[in-house]
């Protein structure tokens, strides 16, 4: 409907600027919708780890003195977040 409005628009030399605005926003929607599905799978990945360490493990602080032993406390996180998630996907193969 719109593409007709814009092609009726330019071959009678018409000037009205709110179809040209509604085509392009609908194109860069388009464009920022595609960018957003692709970058969503990630976010969901990585926001699942992170709620994961802050609900279970009491990541949300991390009370140790000294960048290495935060690192480290850090990596034993991910460690057990690893193993646990493991274990789940185990059981899901096991039972189905």
């Amino acid at each position: 409907m719109l593409f007709k409005a814009l092609v009726i628009q330019s071959l009678y030399n018409l000037s009205d600027k709110q179809p040209e605005y509604r085509i392009l926003d609908r194109m860069s929607f388009r464009i920022r919708k595609k960018s957003n599905r692709e970058k969503s799978g990630v976010r969901a990945r990585v926001e699942h780890i992170f709620g994961f360490v802050e609900n279970n493990m009491n990541g949300s602080y991390i009370r140790i003195i000294g960048v290495a032993r935060a690192k480290a406390k850090i990596g034993m996180m991910n460690i057990v977040y690893n193993i646990s998630r493991c274990v789940q996907l185990k059981k899901v193969v096991c039972m189905g």
